[in-house]
This record gives structure tokens, C-alpha cells and sequence, in this order.
């Protein structure tokens, strides 16, 4: 491992005076909590993976966008706004590799699987309150640190792709999913309406809305904020609250190889869906409201796309344990879209 000192020292942090732990959560970045040998402030510090972030200088500059604003209009809201090095500049780069510095906040926990409603109702509303906070800056300021991120149209051409180049062992395999999703092609359409002739507001998003993205007050057990700011971009609420249905409905998630844990909690999904409508209260619209069914299928959708293409082009995206790894993903996918669209 690289010495972190000479990434502390470029943050003005003196060798001897700090201590590091590494985190273990997360799957792209590399993070490490900074903490105090007398008991001073606590920092994360993070290696970003420019494999996946190829210009993290995207990132850099819309989190300072996002938190110019959040500092003069809600003063008080809790944000990990990026700290500058010696040089003023957020980012370091030494031997080849990336760095950032943000505050660590004490007292606060994270969960991987949302447990109650009122959980789920809180979380929901705690990532549309950040984007009703948001709501006066104008989104085209920000820059998307992953391009396409969430086009569905594109996804669905990546799919069309594979099906030409797949081998026919992967294909006959595969066979059941490759329908299933052909079937469900209308989400496609649907999505290439939205974006054609913008019939939904474009707004900013976290793109990234799952539960271990929010801070919980250890005292209180009520979120405090959301973290993670990577993916904040310009968007359509499909998005957010989408994710938020895909990951937080059911116990399971796509690796998990027992059907009963996939199944949808309804009441789940209509505190969801409740808890976001009212973080954005003020500036919801009749338009969003028309899609609201919509935003679960479509992320669904679009990650069972995703899982299946990589499986067809034999894995060239996400790890896998073992071979039809990304094929029983996919199916996972499929079957929670199966259930979402007969709600």
C-alpha cells in the first residue's frame, strides 16, 4: 500500500498526528477514515478509481458548484464539501494515483438493507430533499462524471450489440432472457419519448440512491444526509427514485439465490414512493406524477439489460464468482421487473 503520509502532508496534515483505518465499504473508490492521535477532526480520504472515473476533475467541480450553493442557501445542511490541499487544489495526484480529502462526520452510521417503512419512507425523503434544495441551481452547470450514465436507449443498443457478437453457447443459454427483455422493449420507447420531447423536468440528481448512500444520526436513527457525491448530475427523478425501488423493496439484491427474498414489499413500495413525493413538495409536478410506475421498471430494466450484455460479452464489466454469474443477475432482474409491472 502507498504510504499515505506523503497524501496527508499534501493536505497539510503533519506525519505523526493522524492515524488511518481502511473502510471496507464500497466498490470503486478505495477509502480511508483519518482520525486524530489527540482527538482533533476526522477526515475520509479517498483514492478515486479513474478506470471508472476517467475525469474526476468533473467531480471536483460540481461538488464545488453544490457546495458554493449549499453554503449560501441552506447554510446548516450537512455536506461533505471537498477540503482544498496546500496548492487550493481538491484533487492530488502522486505516483499516478488520485486523491480527495472530505470531513468525516462523527456520530453518524450507514445500513446496507433498508429493515422498517418508516426507514424507507425517511431515506426516500431525504434524497428528494436534496434535489428540492437544489432546485434554484441550474442543472446545466454540472457535468456528468460518467457519460450516459442512465440512457436507456443507449443500453438497449449495447444489448443489440452483444447479440451479434455473442457466442452461440451464451446465447442458447441465455435464450429465455434474451425474449423476456425483447418483450419488454415498449420501457425503451417510453424512455426515447421522455428525453425526445422533454416531458419530464430535468433536475439534479444523486443518481446513485442506495441506502448506503445516506447518514443515519446515531442518536435519533433519522437520516442526516446523503454521501457519495459521484455521480451527482443533471437528470430525470426516474432515476433516483427508480434505484430506490430496484434496491430497497425486497430483502434480496441481484446476487441473491433465493426467490423469496426477491419478492416486493408493497407497503415498502408505496412509503417509497410517498417519502419521496413529500421531500419534494413544492416543486413536484403533475408530469412527474404520471411516471412514478414507470421509475422502478425503468432502472430495473435497464440493469437487467446490463447484467445480460456483460454476460454475453463474456464478463467484460462487472466480477463475477463463478460463470453465469451475470446471467443469474439478470434473472434476478428480470423476475423483480416481472412483479413491478403487474403492480
Amino acid at each position: 500500500m502507498q504510504n499515505l503520509n506523503t497524501i496527508l502532508l499534501q493536505f497539510d496534515i503533519p506525519p505523526g498526528t493522524y492515524e488511518w483505518d481502511f473502510i471496507q465499504a464500497g466498490l470503486i473508490n478505495s477509502t480511508y477514515k483519518i482520525y486524530s492521535i489527540g482527538g482533533g477532526n476526522s477526515y475520509l480520504l479517498q483514492q478515486i478509481n479513474t478506470n471508472i472515473f476517467t475525469e474526476p476533475e468533473r467531480i471536483s467541480r460540481n461538488v464545488a458548484i453544490i457546495s458554493n450553493y449549499l453554503k449560501h442557501h441552506f447554510p446548516d445542511y450537512l455536506f461533505g464539501h471537498f477540503i482544498p490541499s496546500k496548492t487550493g487544489n481538491t484533487l492530488v495526484v502522486d505516483n499516478g494515483n488520485t486523491w480527495r480529502m472530505q470531513p468525516f462526520f462523527e456520530n453518524t452510521y450507514s445500513i446496507n438493507t433498508i429493515q422498517t417503512v418508516e426507514q424507507a419512507e425517511l431515506t426516500a425523503y431525504e434524497f428528494a430533499r436534496f434535489s428540492a434544495m437544489l432546485s434554484n441551481l441550474d442543472s446545466s452547470t454540472l457535468t456528468p462524471a460518467i457519460h450516459d450514465f442512465h440512457n436507456l436507449e443507449l443500453r438497449w443498443n449495447q444489448f443489440l450489440a452483444a447479440l451479434k457478437s455473442a457466442s452461440e453457447e451464451r446465447l442458447a443459454t441465455a435464450q429465455n432472457e434474451i425474449v423476456t427483455l425483447h418483450n419488454f422493449q415498449h420501457l425503451v420507447g417510453m424512455y426515447t419519448d421522455i428525453v425526445s420531447n422533454k416531458l419530464l423536468p430535468l433536475r439534479i440528481i444523486h443518481a446513485d440512491t442506495k441506502i448506503n448512500n445516506i447518514l443515519f444520526d446515531v442518536a435519533t436513527h433519522r437520516p442526516l444526509c446523503i454521501i457519495d457525491y459521484d455521480t451527482i448530475m443533471p437528470g430525470y427523478f426516474i432515476s433516483d427514485l427508480g434505484d430506490m425501488l430496484r434496491t430497497m423493496l425486497c430483502i434480496g439484491d441481484e446476487n441473491c439465490n433465493d426467490k423469496k427474498q426477491l419478492l416486493i414489499r408493497n407497503d415498502f413500495y408505496h412509503a417509497i414512493i410517498r417519502g419521496y413525493k413529500n421531500g419534494m413538495d413544492g416543486i413536484w409536478s403533475s408530469l412527474e406524477d404520471r411516471y412514478v410506475d414507470y421509475a422502478g421498471q425503468f432502472m430495473t430494466y435497464m440493469q437487467a439489460l446490463r447484467f445480460l450484455t456483460d454476460y454475453l460479452n463474456q464478463d467484460i464489466y462487472y466480477k463475477i464468482n463463478y460463470e453465469t454469474h451475470n446471467l443469474d443477475r439478470a434473472k434476478n432482474q428480470i423476475y423483480f421487473l416481472n412483479q413491478l409491472s403487474s403492480l
